[in-house]
């Protein structure tokens, strides 16, 4: 088993350009950790970029008495925050083989004015539920209540959710980490802008993580899904687990860009702390607060990166095309601080 310096198993994390996603024919994967290429897409200082979870498979039978009751999570840490955690699928009697597309929440995470300092920790685990967990309908409908409310489905956000208060203790225990529940996938990646040999650097394109070491030459990503490329394979279904992961060199165009960022940072703010039980009215004030608490957060954020920004300016040192672009929204944004500035 071959590991990079960070904790890779370089067999199991492969990489598609994101020009080549729309291949007809498909596109060989390339090492995750490989060394980019000039065509290749990094997310650059000062850009933003999304990740997103937009296919899975998982081949064996793990329930005994169904198929498949899978719940998909996956963990991101940006620089120095918290570990953050997003739901991206729930279902249950999901046939072994069958890729999952469509999924109910496909966001992982989204960073405005990326800062080349902070690495990026993504992980990703499926488990088999528990049964009795995994048949209540009441479960799904209320992911899907989250999902509409929040943008996305961030397990800490779940006490402030507009949910019945007995699906919110159902949704608590699905979401707990519990000893009847078996891990089924487990894999992750480490990025970095300007990596080491053998590190994955951040760029833009799909990510392949299998559950083990795969010879990829075997395969081909078209429509985001894995396919046999040999000859003697060619049509038959694929037997290895596999999660594709997507990122892209912009926000997630929700049309609630805002809302859905703040909701991911408040989930970092809370990701360590224990939240007690309150009544729906008292979970929907507090959330109205903290999301106040990370809006003001926000804006003095953005004051920070404005003058630092205008301080690069001002010793006459060049602005790359994201760092002019976002100088220049803060700009529009901040008239009143320059107007101070200029008396």
């Amino acid at each position: 088993m071959v590991m990079t310096s960070n904790g890779i198993n370089a067999a199991t994390a492969w990489y598609v350009p994101l020009g080549e996603l729309d291949k007809p024919e498909g596109a060989p994967l390339q090492r995750a950790e490989g060394k980019p290429a000039a065509t290749d897409t990094l997310v650059q200082e000062g850009g933003s970029f999304t990740i997103t979870l937009e296919t899975f498979c998982i081949n064996g039978h793990h329930d005994e008495r169904s198929d498949n009751d899978l719940l998909v999570r996956s963990r991101i840490k940006y620089g120095s925050a918290p570990l953050t955690e997003a739901i991206n699928f729930f279902g249950a009697d999901i046939p072994a083989g069958q890729v999952q597309e469509n999924l109910l929440s496909e966001y992982i995470f989204s960073q405005e004015n990326y800062d080349g300092r902070d690495r990026v920790y993504l992980e990703i685990d499926i488990t088999e539920v528990d049964r009795n967990l995994a048949g209540d309908s009441s479960l799904l409908s209320g992911l899907q209540t989250i999902k509409a409310d929040f943008g996305a489905i961030f397990p800490t956000l779940l006490p402030f959710a507009a949910v019945a208060v007995n699906t919110l203790s159902k949704l608590t225990k699905l979401t707990a980490r519990r000893d009847d529940n078996k891990i089924v996938f487990k894999n992750s990646l480490d990025f970095s802008l300007v990596g080491a040999e053998g590190e994955a650097r951040l760029r833009c394109g799909a990510y392949i993580l299998f559950n083990s070491p795969v010879e990829a030459v075997q395969y081909r990503l078209r429509g985001l899904k894995i396919e046999y490329f040999t000859p003697s394979e060619q049509g038959n279904p694929v037997k290895d687990d596999y999660v594709v992961i997507k990122v892209v060199p912009v926000l997630l165009n929700t049309g609630h860009d805002e809302d859905l960022l703040e909701n991911q940072q408040l989930a970092v703010v809370l990701s360590h702390a224990n939240q007690k039980q309150a009544g729906m009215a008292d979970r929907l004030s507090q959330r109205k607060f903290l999301q106040s608490f990370i809006q003001d957060a926000q804006k003095m954020r953005d004051l920070d990166r404005f003058l630092n920004l205008k301080g690069v300016i001002d010793l006459n040192l060049p602005l790359n095309p994201n760092q002019q672009e976002t100088f220049l929204r803060l700009a529009q944004k901040f008239k009143g601080v320059i107007a101070a500035l200029k008396q």
